[in-house]
């Protein structure tokens, strides 16, 4: 529970300290596996830029949901199940995530907002 919070914590404070990030109007990106890899902690999670543009929507949007694209082969899948394990880890609501194996990218996640 207290790494929870630490995780949250930190959230909030890259939201402060990121304000370009608000400032765009991107509800839709990609993260290729280069970006994605695979992070070991939420601190590691917390250091993707695009993650960071997207949590920032979802927060001041409660209703929104996030799609999750992926290509529908193994290491899709693993890697899709993986970003929305560390999402839900860092507060979101797994009600909120929609994993979807719609994308034709291999090695690349599509992260879509859905007001």
């Amino acid at each position: 529970m207290f790494k929870i919070k630490t995780y949250l914590a930190c959230l909030c404070i890259l939201f402060v300290v990121s304000p370009k990030a608000v400032l765009s109007n991107e509800i839709n990106t990609k993260l290729s596996a280069d970006i994605w890899g695979n992070p070991q902690s939420g601190e590691e999670v917390l250091q993707i830029q695009p993650l960071i543009s997207i949590m920032r929507k979802l927060t001041s949007n409660p209703k929104a949901k996030l799609n999750v694209l992926y290509h529908g082969d193994d290491k899709g899948t693993k890697s899709a199940n993986s970003l929305r394990g560390w999402l839900i880890s860092l507060g979101l609501k797994s009600d909120r995530i929609i994993l979807a194996p719609d994308s034709y990218i291999e090695d690349t996640i599509e992260l879509k907002v859905q007001n």
